[in-house]
């Protein structure tokens, strides 16, 4: 029977007495379980109501009893359906169906012989009206409670830039000795050699965070597809290189000049790689914290061997 039938069908019908009005109570107790998840669900419980409350005089209390009840246990098991499907409310243990009276409800036995003939479906339309009110409630608060918290895993993913900028920019850089006081003779050869080493280290340093972004910048523009490929390529090449290491004979470089030319030399460029160092911190930070969110165990290895293949050109290099 289609929707449009059932509905007619409670519009319409012609009921006669108490037997009349039980049976049919008991015939829309089926129907609306049947048709609980069809659109028409409302329109169907509304004309049954109306055409029930027609003639109140007709009403017995045990009618009104069964009709009560169906009514609760589809609530009920209404909610408990929507409930279920909501994982974080099982998980945090609460519970799952709104309590309703049970059959131990106290029913007056004079409680609809002092009304007139139109009270009693208000009240029973007051009932409905809060039980839908509830619902609605409780829906609302479960879709924000979602919406809360799926904005806060969507920021928790988010990169905080302009924090690490800042919390970088409050780092202290550490003094490579640079502003010491000159001393004469065999002290003053003894300083110079050791700032050209601090300026050797801080070159191998900002070198390897210069590879380290380049390598984090590949692996997030890099497809799933193409991680395997790139992968047997990277093996390839960390081979030449460590054949090439293996050959070469590590010979050093050195600065061509006098101590003091060399001296002012050295501070310059140590004063230039300092600030490049700590911009490629922050473009490393920020780029480290995004392949986080989106790391796989193929991305992980493929940024391993980029890391070692690296770290052996740097020696190459610079030594």
């Amino acid at each position: 029977m289609q929707s449009s039938d059932d509905r007619y069908t409670f519009q319409f019908a012609q009921l006669k007495g108490k037997s009349y009005y039980a049976a049919f109570g008991k015939v829309t107790n089926d129907f609306l379980h049947i048709y609980r998840n069809k659109k028409h669900y409302e329109v169907i419980l509304t004309a049954f109501l109306e055409r029930l409350f027609s003639d109140p005089s007709k009403l017995c209390q045990d009618d009104c009893k069964i009709l009560v009840k169906s009514l609760q246990d589809r609530h009920n098991a209404h909610l408990a359906e929507k409930r279920a499907q909501d994982q974080v409310r099982v998980h945090k243990g609460r519970k799952p169906v709104y309590e309703l009276p049970g059959d131990d409800y106290d029913y007056d036995d004079d409680y609809y012989c002092g009304y007139g003939e139109d009270e009693p479906e208000e009240v029973l339309e007051e009932r409905y009206a809060r039980q839908l009110e509830e619902e609605k409630r409780i829906a609302a608060r479960e879709e924000e409670r979602r919406r809360n918290e799926e904005e806060l895993r969507a920021r928790a993913r988010k990169v905080d830039n302009s924090g690490f900028e800042e919390l970088l920019q409050k780092g202290v850089v550490l003094n490579m000795g640079n502003d010491k006081k000159k001393g004469g003779g065999k002290q003053q050869h003894h300083h110079n050699a050791v700032s050209a080493e601090n300026l050797k280290n801080m070159e191998r340093q900002v070198a390897l965070l210069m590879k380290e972004k380049l390598r984090l910048q590949m692996v997030l523009q890099l497809n799933e597809e193409e991680l395997q490929p790139k992968l047997t390529e990277i093996k390839e090449e960390s081979e030449v290189l460590m054949s090439k290491l293996n050959a070469s004979d590590n010979t050093t470089k050195g600065t061509t000049g006098g101590p003091a030319a060399q001296q002012k030399q050295i501070t310059s460029r140590m004063a230039e790689l300092t600030q490049k160092q700590t911009k490629l911190t922050m473009e490393r930070n920020r780029l480290a914290l995004q392949f986080k969110t989106q790391a796989t165990p193929l991305r992980e290895e493929l940024l391993a061997l980029l890391k070692q293949r690296d770290e052996v050109q740097v020696k190459i290099d610079i030594g």
